[in-house]
């Protein structure tokens, strides 16, 4: 604003200065030459919009305009002698020619008609001679609070005059060089101090708006009264008596005000506009009452204020009911700058108004009414969802501004008013559901620092300094806030729970800050009421997930905090008051010093000084170890009582909770109790709480990499949970410990993991499957390996075998793009394997197995790379060769041409040591001699061999020399299995080792079948009836030549294990080219069996017809090798439909029993195989299968479980098999077996013991055997009892097996709690409980089979036994 200087220049000189040459007068209005501060004063730029300064300046009020034309009509009136001998000169135009004439106000045209103007002396244009005007009036542009701008200017004007005036009149100043300045006359003669004039006319500051009677006042008006106002500490006393005439003036209008806008009805922006005058009006009329009535208070004045804050509150709550309610609902295209700009106005005043009243509050008591409204006005700016819900509110006014006041208002009632508080803080906590909790959102409170945070979280901790202050430093208010907040989050956790955390989040963004020092005591009331309410025994909780989660969070963000461990002395206490100070806020700063004088005992004898430090690493120590404190006991003592609770919820929850503490607190977890009980949470049986245990135990091996080792063993074992959960963490926990661990248990979790990729559940398998091709493919290159992925698929394939590899990378790998680009490295490492001699068998292995996946990934190049380790003698038989050989076999049989010198060189090493190879490699060898021959067109190279070989076996043969023979008998077979023995007739009968008109097969059969005789030595034998059945294997004709199958099935009979082995692993082969089933045939019937399509496959049925049955019984010999070969036997004969599974189901049944681990899992495969395809027939062979196993020795204790594991999916299948089972307890007192049936049951017993069953009803079928069997044996054998017979053997097994069945009949009562009444009941049809539900175990019996076997030949064990049978309810009722 201009300063009174400013405005009132003391002569001419200077108003020329401020309106530049005054020759041009006539063409500008000249109003701006009327200086009238007292009637219309300068505007308050701070006080009024750019909009109602320009309308002030303007004189746009009719007033304002009739003072204007008044002052205009007497300035034409005027007359001056001086003023009118003045003459102007006129410039040249600057007009263009032909422009139109200048058009001028009526006021203009007087001036320019009364002007002296010299039209024939023209002033030419000269450019910088001209005095430039370059604005009409620099008082509206000074700077405000600069009085040096406008002299400056002035001066810089007075300079050019007096150039001017010098060169216009050369003479004047030597005819006036002698005038004193006392003899000159001011121009104009202008007061000095008009002020003073005027008062002397008795002109008050508000005597415009007091005399004249009553009168409407306008919005304007009300601006000027608080525009005077603002400088009421400086008034008169005469003035100052008039305050409360303007503050009737006020209160009147204020009145008025409120009565048109309670009558007004708004339901569009125009009606909001129709009010805004009235709303102006009112604001300003309000703020002046507030600065009267707050100026009368501070001069102790005592008067009723009463109805004039009341009038001021209804003017707000006009403003909220009738503008920002309904401009809510208005779209922002329905107004314009204008508007939003008187908006912004309103906005602002009303925010004002809150602060006046904020600060009223501290000096005087308001009136019940009026402090009822105001409170409930600002509740209402802060949680109505009209106001927050409103998303075009917000870019219309500035409602956050209006919400801020309304918090700080809220919050000066708080402290001022006791009786209010209690109120207040209940509506404050009602309004918690209404934060905004959506991520983004807006923070309404802007702190000193530059971040903001809710109005929800100052509010309350600005009151809680309030019941610091008065009660001492305690948390008791934070308790009573955090048990309604906790309250109101059980009641809707799932919409409420965010909200609390949007609470807490601001929380810990003020814990380190000195002018927030409660903060921490929220923290931890916080916490520390949710451990209360979860410590409740209720069995239900409401929120408990919700809760746990929110503790669990604060502490795992407080615990996580790095802590400098700075010292908190009295310095830093100094530093941090002032800290305070600079950025603390309301009574901030006596809080923290309560607070302070609490925690570390000094005392503050001096005021600090301020300081902007951003953190004080001191005091963040001292609030941070506070806190740490209660959540390494409080919180960790709480869930280790957690950790046994009943609910499998609140334990899962416990554990997650206590993997916090390992990251960041490990020394808290020492406790052995604790361990002890983490240790049995593994063995849960929920599987959250197992899935939790694993994210425990993942978290603390990433803290302690030592204990990998040590804790990886129940991880592993996880991954076969029964749970999905728990299944998909083990395999994620045991790939991110696996750098971790040895090689040994490396190999072992990717075997496991393996296994997974056919999981039943789709996650696991995409989990196993993510995580095998990161080990596999995508690991970073060594130095010496360019994929070192390589290293753990040669693992597998050394330690499993290849068959789950070939289908992870046929499935998985070479259908993925992304993953196929890597197995080109995989082929590179295996060179690099070999080359550098690291792992020549593992790089061998994985070449096979890929070109067998993918011929074309091998090539010619690849081949040559290997031609040094081919042609090394010393490679010979062992396994690295074994698998050079088929990969060699491999990519020359997709070849389609090959580099000669490469080929010859090949065939010659071959060809020269094939004599000396095992039968797979000499079968392997010569299939590739023959691709290779094929490639380059050496097949006589082929037939040279085979001459050879028949010209030694004649030699040999003939000089009786057998040690050759077994090797050369061999490779005849393998020539008869693989080579095109008739392409080389010609040669044959050439050499003449055979007529025309024969054959080359039946030579070689022949020369074969001669050394299968007894009168050769068994090993020739071996060899010979092996390669028998190899070398008729290219003709089905000949395999199943009489004379073939005669010989062969006479051998499998009587032959030596080893060569029995020889000749089924031949067989096996074939089945195995063969016996594939290409035609689709019908699994539901015996007929699946019948309909081979080709001769091959008649054949192959022809063997299985012929051999079956024989070789089924060797699946049970004690010779492991000839088990395992006989099995595959029986179960590719099964499988590809050639025997009828009514012969071999009962041999299935009974290997499952087999010590040999390996036999047992594939004979539960192909039971499991059998039992979808031949349900019926499955289900009528338990019981053969459970004699042959018996008989046979196949004793495992697991077989009942893998049986009725089998069986467990159909309620027919689990209930024939138990009916089958309880045929076994039949007693035959005259049998002369009583010792193998005493045998058989106590096997039957001891290994139906194992099994869970899956309904009460097959309890109640073993029972009710068991209990018409004793029924009917016990009373008899007691009864026929006599001393003189105690002691015979059939008398004693007939007694132990009665005992065994009175033994296991207790135990099944006993441990399902089933009286005689109850399997009564069951026998007749009339006992109602619901079957299909699992029985319930009510306690662990014993049985005692051990003891049976140990003294069933003891006679006082027999005195025992048959004591107990007399005991029992089967004989003493009698």
């Amino acid at each position: 604003m201009s300063t009174q200087q400013h405005q009132n220049p003391d002569n001419l000189k200077q108003i020329l200065a401020i309106t530049p040459l005054f020759h041009l007068v006539p063409r500008q209005n000249i109003s701006p030459l009327i200086n009238l501060p007292s009637l219309v004063p300068q505007s308050d730029e701070a006080a009024l919009n750019k909009h109602i300064i320009h309308s002030i300046e303007s004189f746009d009020s009719e007033n304002a305009k009739r003072i204007e034309q008044e002052c205009q009509q007497e300035l034409l009136d005027f007359t001056d002698p001086e003023l009118d001998a003045i003459k102007f000169k006129l410039f040249s135009s600057h007009t263009k020619e032909n422009a139109l004439p200048r058009q001028y106000s009526d006021f203009d045209a007087q001036i320019l008609n009364n002007e002296s103007v010299e039209r024939n002396n023209i002033v030419p244009k000269l450019g910088d001679e001209l005095v430039k005007t370059g604005r009409l009036s620099i008082r509206k542009r000074a700077p405000a609070g600069d009085d040096t701008y406008v002299p400056k200017h002035n001066q810089k004007y007075f300079r050019k005059f007096d150039k001017e005036y010098i060169r216009l009149n050369p003479t004047q100043e030597e005819v006036n060089s002698g005038a004193s300045d006392d003899e000159l006359t001011p121009i104009v003669n202008i007061p000095t101090k008009p002020e003073d004039e005027l008062m002397k006319l008795n002109f008050g500051k508000f005597n415009q708006f007091l005399c004249g009677g009553q009168k409407q006042f306008t919005w304007e008006d009300m601006v000027v009264i608080c525009e005077t106002l603002n400088k009421i500490d400086t008034f008169s006393e005469e003035d100052a008596e008039d305050l409360i005439k303007v503050l009737e003036i006020c209160y009147k209008t204020l009145f008025e005000v409120v009565r048109v806008l309670q009558q007004a009805k708004i339901e569009e922006v125009d009606d909001i506009r129709a009010i805004l005058s009235d709303l102006l009006c009112g604001t300003f009329a309000s703020k002046a009452s507030l600065i009267i009535i707050k100026y009368k208070i501070a001069r102790g004045v005592v008067m009723a204020f009463g109805k004039y804050t009341l009038v001021v509150i209804q003017l707000v709550e006009c403003f909220v009911e009738k503008f920002l309610l309904p401009l809510a609902m208005s779209a922002a295209d329905d107004t314009n700058d204008k508007d939003q700009k008187l908006f912004y106005k309103l906005i602002t005043e009303t925010s004002n108004r809150l602060k006046q009243f904020a600060s009223l509050s501290s000096s005087t008591s308001f009136e019940e009414q009026t402090l009822t409204k105001l409170e409930i006005i600002c509740i209402n700016l802060l949680f109505s969802n009209r106001i927050n819900n409103a998303e075009n509110l917000q870019s219309l006014v500035a409602v956050d501004m209006l919400q801020t006041s309304a918090s700080l208002c809220l919050i000066a009632i708080y402290k001022n008013s006791p009786d209010q508080r209690l109120f207040l803080l209940h509506e404050i906590l009602t309004g918690f559901p209404i934060l905004n909790s959506k991520k983004g959102a807006a923070k309404k409170f802007k702190t000193k620092r530059g971040f903001d945070i809710h109005l929800f979280t100052m509010i309350l901790h600005n009151f809680s300094y309030s019941f610091v202050e008065s009660e001492g430093y305690s948390s008791d208010f934070m308790d009573h806030v955090s048990r309604a907040l906790i309250e109101k989050v059980q009641g809707n956790p799932n919409e409420l729970r965010p909200k609390l955390a949007t609470f807490i989040s601001d929380i810990l963004q003020l814990i380190y800050l000195p002018e927030w020092p409660t903060a921490d005591l929220f923290l931890t009331s916080i916490a520390s009421s949710v451990i209360q309410i979860l410590s409740s025994k209720e069995e239900q909780i409401p929120g408990e997930t919700q809760l746990m989660d929110i503790v669990q969070e604060l502490a795992e963000k407080i615990l996580g905090a790095p802590n400098e461990g700075v010292p908190f002395g009295e310095k830093e206490m100094m530093l941090v008051l002032g800290n305070c100070r600079e950025f603390g806020v309301g009574d901030a700063l006596p809080c923290l010093k309560t607070k302070l004088q609490t925690l570390t005992g000094f005392t503050i004898e001096s005021e600090p000084d301020k300081n902007t430090e951003p953190l004080i690493p001191s005091y963040k120590c001292l609030i941070l170890n506070h806190i740490r404190d209660f959540f390494t006991t409080k919180y960790l003592n709480f869930l280790e009582v957690q950790i046994d609770s009943s609910r499998a919820k609140t334990r899962a929850k416990a554990i997650k909770g206590l993997s916090v503490f390992v990251a960041n607190s490990p020394q808290s977890l020492l406790s052995a109790q604790l361990q002890k009980q983490l240790s049995s949470r593994l063995q849960d049986s929920a599987a959250s709480v197992r899935d939790a245990m694993h994210e425990f135990l993942n978290a603390h091996i990433r803290k302690n990499p030592e204990e990998a080792q040590k804790l990886i063993h129940p991880i592993y074992l996880a991954m076969d949970d029964s749970s999905i959960a728990v299944r998909k963490r083990s395999i994620q926990s045991c790939m991110a410990i696996f750098p971790l661990l040895t090689e040994k248990v490396k190999l072992k979790v990717c075997e496991k993991v393996l296994d997974k990729i056919y999981d039943d559940e789709d996650s696991i398998r995409n989990e196993a499957v993510s995580a095998l091709k990161q080990r596999f493919l995508f690991q970073p290159p060594m130095l010496n390996l360019l994929n070192p992925g390589a290293l753990d698929i040669i693992g597998i394939a050394k330690s499993r075998g290849t068959k789950l590899l070939v289908s992870f990378f046929q499935d998985y790998v070479f259908t993925d793009p992304k993953s196929v680009e890597f197995v080109g490295s995989l082929v590179m490492s295996c060179i690099e394997l070999v080359g550098n001699g690291d792992d020549v068998e593992g790089g061998m292995l994985l070449l096979s197995m890929l070109s067998q996946l993918d011929p074309n990934l091998i090539t010619q190049d690849t081949l040559v790379e290997l031609k040094s380790f081919y042609i090394d003698e010393a490679n010979i038989n062992t396994v690295s060769y074994t698998y050079a050989l088929e990969l060699l076999k491999t990519t020359t049989s997709h070849l389609t041409g090959i580099r000669p010198e490469f080929s010859l060189e090949i065939q010659s090493f071959l060809l020269s040591k094939i004599i000396n190879f095992h039968q797979r490699d000499m079968l392997t060898a010569i299939s590739a001699l023959w691709n290779l021959s094929r490639l380059s067109s050496t097949e006589s190279k082929i037939a040279n061999a085979i001459v050879g070989t028949l010209k030694w076996v004649r030699k040999s043969y003939n000089e009786k020399n057998y040690k050759q023979l077994p090797k050369l008998v061999q490779l005849l077979g393998c020539f008869g299995r693989l080579i095109k023995l008739q392409l080389f007739h010609h040669v044959l009968v050439k050499e003449g080792l055979m007529s025309d008109k024969d054959s080359v097969l039946n030579i070689l059969f022949k020369h074969i079948l001669t050394f299968t005789k007894p009168e050769f030595p068994p090993t020739l034998r071996k060899y010979a009836l092996s390669n028998l059945v190899l070398a008729c294997s290219s003709q089905p004709r000949l395999i199943v030549h009489r004379a073939v199958t005669s010989r062969i099935l006479e051998a499998i009979k009587t032959e030596q294990p080893s060569v029995k082995c020889a000749i089924i692993q031949n067989l096996n082969i074939y089945l195995d080219d063969f016996g594939l089933v290409e035609t689709t045939t019908p699994h539901s019937s015996l007929q699946s069996i019948q309909g081979v399509a080709n001769l091959q496959q008649e054949a192959c049925k022809d063997l299985v017809e012929c051999y079956f049955e024989e070789i089924c019984k060797l699946c049970t010999s004690n010779d492991i090798q000839l088990m395992l070969e006989s099995f595959l036997f029986v179960r590719m004969s099964l499988e590809m439909g050639f025997a009828n599974p009514l012969k071999g189901i009962a041999t299935v049944v009974a290997l499952q029993g087999s010590p040999n681990l390996t036999l047992q899992k594939a004979a539960h495969d192909l039971h499991k195989y059998l039992f979808d395809k031949y349900r019926l027939l499955v289900d009528s062979q338990f019981s053969d299968g459970i004699r042959l196993a018996f008989s046979t020795g196949q004793i495992a204790r697991n077989l009942f479980v893998l049986l009725y594991e089998i069986a467990v999916e159909s309620k027919t299948s689990r209930n024939k098999f138990i009916k089958s089972v309880s045929k076994f307890f039949v007693v035959k007192p005259k049998s002369s077996h009583l010792d193998e049936d005493l045998r058989l049951v106590l096997f039957v017993i001891e290994r139906m013991s194992l099994i869970k069953f899956e309904t009460t009803e097959e309890v109640y079928i073993l029972l009710d055997q068991l209990q018409r069997v004793l029924q009917n044996c016990a009373p008899d054998y007691i009864h026929d009892l006599r001393e003189t017979e105690v002691g015979d053997e059939n008398t004693i097994d007939l007694a132990y097996l009665i005992y065994s069945i009175l033994d296991y009949y207790n135990y099944l009562a006993t441990k399902y709690n089933i009286t005689s009444e109850s399997i009564d009941g069951f026998s007749s049809r009339l006992l109602e409980i619901d079957f299909s539900q699992p029985p319930t175990v009510v306690s662990s019996p014993i049985l005692h089979v051990g003891w049976i076997f140990t003294n069933m030949r003891n006679l006082e064990s027999l005195k025992f036994v048959v004591k107990e049978i007399r005991k029992s309810i089967f004989v003493s009722g009698e």
